[in-house]
């Protein structure tokens, strides 16, 4: 690959990766930013939600309130008057509080008064028989401890539910002694559910727990939220229990309401469409796009231009370079022009080229001089040729009278040594061993010849006439040999 082209994917592949960490970065913080702003938006959905539903309960019963703490209710709960019913308990009643149950119970749990009254058709229909089963004696809508007690919740009625709200009876003065329970109901209905989302400003959903059970999606946030209704009954977990579901097209809050039982009862569902999730992802896209192009545009635009800076003068630079290579003439150079580094490099390698010139210039004249060593050395090479062949026959020669001198000596019959200053003995033929007595032809080297002298003082004067002479002629001495016999030798010594 060209430097071109690794310059041109280095420059792309960097300002991609710069393109990427920046998407990644921004993006994951507008994200986050959203996904924060759309979590507390759907949680003030689900409190004010919460919240709508508590006041109409409490809106319930305060409704309750005032029918319960009244003389005319407090009489009827006693003996039962159908006055009472007539004046005060027909259609247009529970028309206009929205009623759908009125159930009045005496003390002792008797039902004195019970109705049930369908808003769609506009007429009164027989109670269900649930609701007779949650007004036993020992039902927790009876359960009125003190004047000041109030009940109120939801209650499961055949897959439905109802607002429901008690009041101890009470005389209008606010005394007792308590006669009994007014109970009023609400159903929990279509209608309901469009007034809580009107008044939310919320699209929800109110679904009866076991319907919610029978989606396995549902039910799955069902199981979630009981595990956090316990934590929140327990304490271990204060905030309320919810749970959100997040996609790409909306965001989902769930919660769960318990009915008067504390079972769970109610699965809230507010949905919230996620426009600003959307926008920002569109946008996040489009700008993503553009950095990509605009990473692209730099890229090809940085290519350029380094190409006319840097790369084409470099192309140059090794075409020249190339040219010199191929013509092996090292007094060509390169064009200067550039005032860059590139233009310092080929000054630099114009005195390269200088220093390899001027160094092939000594290599040759340094060659020169050692062929003219060489054709000198090898003139004395044959010279020290001859001389050497002249010395080995000398040597020759030399070892021939050597041996001849040798055989001579050592087969001469005079007696020959030599000593050292010390009159040590060096070396001696064998004629002159057999004179002192020693068999064999070894020469006893180092032993003072003295002592084979009957008189060593001759020795002595022997010295003084070479020192004074340079050699001594026919001087008589007597020797004594090993066995101790004497005899007389002549001996010339220098």
């Amino acid at each position: 690959m060209s430097l071109r082209k690794k310059t041109v994917l280095l420059i792309l592949t960097t300002n991609l990766i710069l393109v990427a960490v920046l998407y990644g970065v921004f993006a994951q913080n507008w994200f986050q930013t959203i996904l924060n702003f759309e979590r507390s938006a759907i949680q003030r959905d689900l409190d004010r939600v919460a919240g709508t539903l508590n006041h109409e309960l409490d809106t319930l019963s305060a409704v309750v309130a005032d029918w319960s703490i009244w003389d005319d209710t407090y009489q009827f709960v006693q003996d039962g008057n159908q006055d009472y019913i007539q004046t005060n308990l027909h259609p247009s009643t529970f028309n206009s509080l929205k009623l759908n149950l009125v159930a009045i119970v005496s003390l002792d749990g008797k039902v004195v008064y019970i109705n049930f009254f369908d808003t769609k058709i506009g007429k009164f229909i027989e109670p269900p028989a649930e609701v007779l089963a949650h007004l036993s004696p020992s039902s927790v809508l009876l359960a009125h401890k003190d004047i000041h007690s109030e009940i109120k919740g939801f209650l499961p009625l055949n897959n439905h539910y109802l607002f429901v709200a008690s009041r101890p009876i009470l005389k209008s003065s606010y005394q007792g002694p308590i006669r009994g329970a007014l109970i009023f109901g609400r159903l929990v209905d279509d209608e309901i559910e469009s007034s809580l989302a009107q008044q939310t400003q919320t699209s929800l959903r109110l679904i009866p727990l076991n319907q919610a059970s029978a989606d396995p999606e549902l039910a799955e946030i069902i199981s979630r939220l009981k595990v956090n209704l316990s934590q929140y009954r327990s304490g271990a977990d204060p905030s309320a229990p919810n749970y959100l579901l997040i996609s790409q097209q909306a965001v989902e809050g769930y919660l769960l309401l318990e009915d008067i039982y504390h079972q769970p009862a109610l699965l809230v569902a507010v949905h919230r469409p996620r426009p600003i999730f959307q926008a920002a992802l569109s946008g996040i896209l489009t700008s993503a796009l553009i950095l990509l192009l605009t990473a692209v545009f730099l890229s090809l635009l940085m290519a350029r231009s380094l190409d006319q800076v840097v790369l084409r003068p470099l192309a140059q630079l090794r075409a020249a370079i190339h040219q010199i290579s191929s013509q092996h003439d090292l007094s060509l150079r390169l064009p200067t022009n550039e005032t860059d580094e590139v233009g310092q490099l080929a000054a630099d390698f114009n005195e390269m080229l200088e220093s390899l010139a001027q160094s092939k210039a000594a290599l040759q004249h340094a060659q020169a001089e050692l062929l003219e060593k060489t054709t000198q050395l090898a003139e004395m090479n044959q010279t020290l040729q001859a001389e050497i062949e002249e010395r080995r026959q000398v040597e020759h020669a030399l070892r021939q009278s050597e041996a001849r001198f040798r055989d001579l000596v050592e087969n001469v019959p005079v007696g020959l040594y030599r000593t050292d200053k010390a009159n040590r003995l060096l070396d001696a033929n064998p004629t002159f061993l057999r004179m002192l007595g020693f068999e064999g032809d070894e020469v006893p080297v180092g032993l003072d010849v003295r002592e084979f002298l009957v008189e060593p003082q001759d020795l002595e004067r022997e010295n003084e006439l070479v020192d004074h002479d340079g050699i001594v002629r026919g001087y008589e001495l007597r020797v004594r040999r090993r066995d101790g016999s004497i005899f007389w030798v002549r001996d010339t010594f220098q």
